[in-house]
């Protein structure tokens, strides 16, 4: 059944069986993508946090944030791609369909950890918080606060759509050329 905007439903065995056949390139993706392209995320993090004087008001929150921040988004990622490969694996349909609706969890965390951050910077002054080494702890977390607030609208508005109104068997189809 195919609709007007070249949208199928794709039936949940087809699904599962693609998910099964897909698992190695998609397991090596998972994790060998992140580890190349994205390991700077988290170190930046960590050598922002370990730029923290302590003299900062907030400095173990403040701290304890930037290092969540720049692991808990990847992570969740990563997690719930693996779930839904391990429900595809084992042949349950209903855990299948759950963890791609539990996908949502990430954007959902995402933007959690955001609005934290904003509690935290605001929380935070230049002089008493950060240290003379390369990275500023508070221009990171400011860097990274304003590009997540300007995504965060369509991140919740497509994790919540996804997860509650969506079709986990939708697909976009390719219609055949002349028809």
């Amino acid at each position: 059944m195919a609709t007007d905007s070249g949208m199928k439903r794709i039936p949940t065995d087809q699904l599962i069986e693609e998910q099964k056949k897909g698992a190695p390139i998609i397991l090596c993706v998972t994790f060998c993508a992140p580890a190349c392209c994205c390991f700077w995320i988290p170190l930046l993090f960590f050598l922002g946090a370990a730029n923290v004087l302590q003299t900062c008001e907030n400095y173990e929150s403040f701290t304890v944030w930037l290092r969540t921040y720049g692991l808990v988004p990847m992570c969740c990622g990563i997690f719930f791609q693996l779930l839904v490969t391990f429900t595809a694996c084992c042949g349950n349909h209903t855990l299948f369909k759950l963890a791609l609706r539990l996908q949502i969890l990430t954007g959902c965390v995402s933007v959690g950890m955001m609005i934290w951050g904003w509690v935290e910077w605001s929380r935070t002054e230049e002089e008493p918080c950060v240290g003379n080494d390369d990275i500023n702890p508070r221009t990171l977390a400011l860097v990274f606060l304003i590009l997540g607030s300007i995504g965060a609208p369509s991140v919740l508005a497509g994790a919540l759509y996804k997860g509650l109104c969506g079709d986990v068997n939708m697909r976009k189809v390719k219609e055949p050329e002349g028809v």
